[in-house]
């Protein structure tokens, strides 16, 4: 697991990345497992398309956000698996960097 990048890292240039990618079908899947629960946390994009979708947000999701930002990439939507705190905890820095992207969360954790 790599560690999210300290502020000043990615101001020197240090670009984060997934800890595993892959493609199936022609769906890229970043994974990305931050903070201290480790949550996979997935983006799905169709490339070239830049519209993505970030599932689960995890703790500590700025090195996936900057990852996004920095392959260009703009969710479409959060999806959500479930509502426990180490998958959820980010959503106010996903909400803060793309504020027009809707969050869905399945009926069973309403």
């Amino acid at each position: 697991m790599t560690p999210d990048p300290t502020p000043e890292e990615h101001r020197a240039g240090t670009q984060p990345t997934p800890d595993s990618e892959q493609t199936l079908g022609g769906v890229h899947i970043a994974t990305f497992a931050p903070g201290p629960y480790a949550t996979n946390c997935y983006v799905l994009s169709r490339p070239p398309e830049p519209a993505c979708v970030i599932v689960d947000a995890g703790f500590e999701p700025d090195g996936m956000l900057d990852w996004l930002e920095g392959s260009g990439l703009r969710p479409a939507a959060v999806v959500l698996t479930h509502t426990h705190v180490d998958h959820i905890m980010g959503l106010g820095q996903v909400r803060d960097r793309f504020p027009d992207a809707p969050i869905y969360v399945p009926a069973s954790s309403e």
